[in-house]
């Protein structure tokens, strides 16, 4: 204000900020009027000088503008899968009523909602899922919600119409199968490695080492279409015993019906893993059971995100037993789930082919390969020593080194994307596969 009422101009300027003496960017000066959307974040210093015309003192005066990242949209209440049976009507709001998100900042959100999958009779009308499923199976819907400035938030769930699961409980051996170590004829090398881990790289961990009864169970597990949430699909439906526990098909696809993104791993020997990493691109690290619920609770795979598997198999009169015998107690929980089926996957171990008799001798005596191949095996194996044993360990079979599977000259498929596991920060580097069965 001017003591002698004389009109005012005004010259805004920035002083510093993090990009020097400019604006935020988004933001434009017009005037005395700063306005816009700024797009980074920061604080800037800006200062006013104003004159009033006649020559006297100007007067400065500084102010400073702090622009704080915008926080996304956050997830308060997920939404659940929801179970219909075929034909039922649906009619589901997907924000359920505005409470499945929340704007930490407070900006007014909008929303948009699309289906993944065959619909089968379901349709989207503003933020709602509407019509019938026609047919056993699962659709995938997913709510977006967006603040209107760059804060965008996505929560996925499953509309199932589920199968009847499985009547008949599974019919066990009379005599339980043996898959501990220690009961089983293995070649030296083999059980060298699952009492100090090398020479194989043994990942079995000391608190999950396989039992009769956990591989038992994991081998139910394994087997049982009630892990997925169509009671269509179990784990054996992609890793096909009569195809060594892999697939025969490029792609598999699960509960949507939509290919995965990469072919079935053979699980022989899966448990001999110098970089204790699995999947194709090595993104599970450390322990089999940490991998044992990322395809059972994918949406594109078994689809239980969020479902209570332990509800689930609770409910059947022959699991408690299962899991008291392998654990102790009667409880079903996800980590015991995880434990059994890694014990399977353990006990998936192949160590009585030719190749087993020529290498891996059953004492600790020197392998004599030329008393069991043939004077073409024994040039297959010179060649497989020189060029093929750097990825695929000779005793084994399984993977001892990651590379370039040459499938891309320009990689489509990124691969690992772990640091400590690409060849010099290259992409589509893959762990090699198991070559048993």
């Amino acid at each position: 204000m001017d003591p002698d009422g004389d009109p005012l101009t005004y010259q805004i300027s920035v002083l510093f900020g993090p990009s020097g003496a400019v604006l935020p960017k988004g933001l434009t000066l017009s005037g005395t009027t700063i306005s816009g959307a700024p797009t980074e974040a920061g604080v800037w210093q800006i200062t006013a000088l104003v004159d009033d015309g006649r020559g006297g003192n100007s007067v400065n005066f500084e102010f400073y503008l702090r622009v704080v990242p915008n926080s996304p949209p956050a997830i308060v209440n997920a939404n659940t899968p929801q179970l219909v049976s075929v034909g039922a009507p649906v009619d589901y709001d997907a924000t359920q009523n505005g409470t499945t998100f929340k704007d930490p900042d407070g900006d007014a959100l909008s929303y948009s909602l699309a289906l993944r999958g065959n619909p089968q009779g379901l349709t989207v009308l503003g933020t709602r899922i509407q019509g019938t499923l026609n047919a056993i199976g699962a659709v995938e819907a997913i709510i977006t919600a967006n603040d209107g400035y760059g804060g965008v938030t996505e929560d996925a769930f499953l509309i199932a119409a589920p199968a009847a699961p499985p009547s008949a409980p599974p019919v066990l051996p009379s005599t339980t199968y043996l898959y501990q170590d220690e009961e089983l004829p293995l070649p030296y090398v083999f059980s060298l490695s699952s009492q100090s881990q090398i020479p194989l790289w043994d990942t079995q961990p000391p608190d999950n080492r396989t039992t009769d009864a956990g591989a038992t169970l994991g081998r139910v597990l394994f087997y049982d279409k009630r892990l997925s949430i169509t009671n269509t699909l179990s784990c054996a439906s992609c890793h096909q015993q009569r195809y060594g526990f892999a697939s025969p098909q490029q792609f598999n696809t699960g509960v949507l019906g939509i290919p995965l993104k990469r072919n079935t791993m053979a699980l022989a020997n899966a448990r001999y893993n110098i970089n204790r990493a699995w999947f194709s691109d090595m993104r599970v690290r450390d322990d089999l059971r940490n991998l044992i619920f990322m395809p059972i609770d994918d949406h594109d795979e078994l689809g239980m995100a969020l479902y209570s598997i332990e509800t689930k198999l609770q409910n059947t009169s022959f699991y408690p037993p299962l899991f008291a015998a392998a654990f102790g107690t009667p409880d079903i929980t996800r980590p015991r789930i995880a434990a059994a089926l890694a014990q399977f996957v353990q006990a998936l171990i192949s160590y009585r082919s030719k190749s087993d008799l020529a290498n891996n001798p059953m004492t600790n005596v020197p392998a004599n390969p030329a008393a069991v191949f043939t004077a073409q095996e024994m040039q297959g194996l010179q060649i497989y020593s020189d060029h093929c044993s750097l990825c695929h360990e000779l005793h084994a079979n399984t993977n001892v080194w990651q590379a370039n599977n040459g499938l891309d000259a320009i990689p489509t498929d990124p691969g690992t994307l772990d640091p400590a596991l690409q060849q010099n920060g290259a992409l589509g580097v893959f762990r090699a596969a198991s070559l048993r069965n």
